[in-house]
Order: C-alpha cells, then sequence, then structure tokens
C-alpha cells in the first residue's frame, strides 16, 4: 500500500495532466448533448402511453402555446352517441367560462391533415365515429389505440390558455377541476399533463441549477478560507470543486444527456461530497506537514489516513442514494441514480486532484 501511494504522489502531476487532457477532449462531444428535460412519464408513469400520443397532437399545436390536455374517458367505443356529444360541448363551454382560459377544441373540433389531400380532417366524423380515412394512414393510426383502449374511448379535449397565465398554478387546476364538475360529466376526467410548461419549467430549473452551483463556489470558498486561511488554496479549493463539475458534466453526457429538472440539487450534493472527501484529506495533510518537511511524505500520510475512511463513506453514501431507485416515484429514481453516480465521480476526481494541488501550496498551509 505504501510502495503504491508513493507511486502515485510521484506521478500524481502526470495523472493530473492527463486526466485535464482527457476532460478537454471529451468535452466537445459530451457537453452540448447535455439538456434538461421535463418529461411527463418522469412524473406520472401510468400516463406513459397517453403521453407519446400526446406528442402526436404537436403536428396540431406549436410547442411554445400555451395549452394541456384533458383526457375523457367514455364507455363507448364504437362511436360517441349524441347525448355523449353533448356532453362534451357542455364540458367545454364551462371550461370556456374560466377567465383565463382563450379557446378549447373539443374532440368533434380536433382535426388532423389528411393522409391523401393535405388537407384538415376531423378527428372524430359529426355521427360520433373516428375518421376512417385518417386511420388508414399508419402514422394516424396510433390514435385508434389511444381512442380505443381498455373497452373504453379516451377523447382529447384541448384548452389554450391566455398569455398571461404561462404557469398556472395550484388555483388554476383546481378552477380546471371545479368547472369540469360543474358540467356534471358522468365520465372519467384527468388532466393528463401541463405541458405548456414544459419550455418554462426548463428554463427555470437551468436557472436555479447555474445559482445553485454559483452558492456552491462560494460556500466552499469562504469555508476553506476559514479554516486554511491561504487564500490560493481557497481558490484551489475551488478549483477542485469545479473540476468536480466539469468530470460529472462529462460523464453525464455520454450516459445521460437527457437530464430530468431533478439534477437541479445536483450543485448541492457536489458540494457536499468535496467538502466530505477533499477537506478530509486537506485536513490531515496540514496536520502532517507539521511533522514532515517533505511535502510529499505528508501527502501520503494523509492519504493514508484519509483514503479508506472517504472511500467508505462516498460508497456508503452512494449506496443510500441508489436506495431511491426502488422508489415507485420516477423523480425519485432519477434523483438517487444521478447523486450516486455523481458521488462516485467526486470521490475519483478529488483523489487526481487532491495530491497536485496539496503539494502546489503546501508550505503556504503550514505556514
Amino acid at each position: 500500500m505504501y510502495r503504491l501511494l508513493k507511486w502515485y504522489v510521484k506521478y500524481s502531476r502526470l495523472f493530473f495532466i492527463c486526466y485535464i487532457l482527457v476532460l478537454i477532449a471529451a468535452s466537445p462531444f459530451a457537453i452540448p448533448r447535455l439538456r434538461i428535460v421535463h418529461k411527463l412519464e418522469h412524473y406520472y408513469p401510468k400516463y406513459d402511453t397517453v403521453y407519446r400520443n400526446l406528442k402526436l397532437l404537436y403536428t396540431l399545436f406549436g410547442r411554445d402555446d400555451n395549452y394541456l390536455i384533458i383526457l375523457v374517458r367514455t364507455g363507448y367505443t364504437d362511436s360517441l352517441p349524441p347525448i355523449e356529444r353533448h356532453k362534451l360541448k357542455t364540458l367545454g363551454t364551462y371550461l370556456l367560462r374560466l377567465p383565463f382560459v382563450k379557446k378549447v377544441y373539443d374532440p368533434l373540433s380536433l382535426k388532423l391533415p389528411d393522409p391523401y389531400t393535405g388537407l384538415p380532417e376531423p378527428i372524430i366524423t359529426s355521427d360520433g365515429k373516428l375518421n376512417s380515412t385518417l386511420l388508414e394512414n399508419s402514422f394516424y393510426s396510433q390514435f385508434a389505440g389511444w381512442f380505443l383502449k381498455g373497452g373504453v374511448s379516451n377523447i382529447p379535449v384541448v384548452v389554450f390558455l391566455k398569455e398571461h397565465v404561462v404557469r398556472p398554478g395550484d388555483r388554476e387546476i383546481e378552477d380546471i377541476e371545479n368547472a369540469i364538475a360543474s358540467a356534471n360529466y358522468s365520465g372519467q376526467v384527468c388532466i393528463v399533463g401541463k405541458l405548456w410548461t414544459e419550455t418554462l419549467f426548463v428554463r427555470q430549473a437551468i436557472r436555479e441549477f447555474i445559482f445553485y452551483s454559483l452558492v456552491s463556489l462560494l460556500m466552499v470558498f469562504l469555508i476553506s478560507l476559514l479554516i486554511f486561511k491561504p487564500l490560493s488554496f481557497s481558490l484551489l479549493t475551488v478549483l477542485v470543486l469545479i473540476l468536480n463539475f466539469w468530470s460529472v458534466a462529462v460523464v453525464l453526457g455520454f450516459i445521460s444527456p437527457d437530464m430530468p429538472v431533478v439534477v437541479t440539487v445536483l450543485p448541492a450534493i457536489l458540494f457536499v461530497a468535496v467538502t466530505s472527501d477533499f477537506f478530509h484529506i486537506a485536513l490531515h495533510f496540514v496536520e502532517e506537514l507539521k511533522k514532515h518537511e517533505n511535502k510529499s511524505r505528508a501527502v501520503m500520510s494523509a492519504l493514508r489516513k484519509s483514503l479508506m475512511p472517504t472511500l467508505f463513506t462516498s460508497f456508503s453514501t452512494a449506496l443510500g442514494f441508489c436506495g431511491f431507485m426502488f422508489s415507485s416515484v420516477p423523480a425519485l429514481r432519477w434523483f438517487g441514480m444521478y447523486s450516486a453516480l455523481s458521488v462516485l465521480i467526486v470521490y475519483f476526481t478529488t483523489l487526481i486532484v487532491s495530491v497536485p494541488v496539496l503539494l502546489l501550496v503546501g508550505r503556504k498551509v503550514r505556514d
């Protein structure tokens, strides 16, 4: 073990340079692929099929429009009788009474381009049946499986919202539910997706991610300045955290570029992991430097004392986060996976980075 540590400390600068070169070479391929996405199936797993079919409605409506989809379930599979169509019209009327609703598309007014003529054709004809012309096309035939699933019809009602309601809150959703109840509709009604929030929610998540990252960098700087005093060491500690951010971004860019919004908590996870691993090694290094004039010996002694404790701490923390992966809530599963992976990346990155950093500022820390 001693010989291995001695060999590692001897060539630590070479390892560090190779590590930086690998990050630089991999970044153009990994980091541009990263994006934070807000996927309905992350939070509403039982509506996976519905969500995939809702993507077909993007041929009708722009992605930036403010709208939501209400899924109306009926007990009719062949066609909608007049009474059922009247109820749906009544439902649309009640929804239109809400001050923040601009327009409502009921099933009879939803149209798609005819696969042969390209002209708009109704999804449901005036007699309440599915448009057979549209369903002859393989693309639109997916609607048949959606409308006729499990012995019932699943009918989309598209509710457009006014421009000022960019991100409706619980009050608006409650008003919509009350309007549905007021219509005395007897079938099952589900608000299956707040799809209008997708763009805004992702932008907000990115802003929060940047904010938490800056806060983490500031906290690491202040804590290291308070403990170790020299300004240069505090700045290098911030560099360690930045390199950990960089490493996590590169790894995630290759294995999971489409990240859910729960990654906004990763800066806090990385902050805790870095302070746990790097400060553990650095504190032992400061103590050993008082006994040894040779910085390399002080680093080796610090690694011998802190290597196994930090290893057990990191792996036990990652294992604890892995427990979330067995949750029935998809968002918690994503949180557990990304957090566990980040903690392990931080451990190995800290081992590579910490030795050159400590060798660089060792004398200033001792003084």
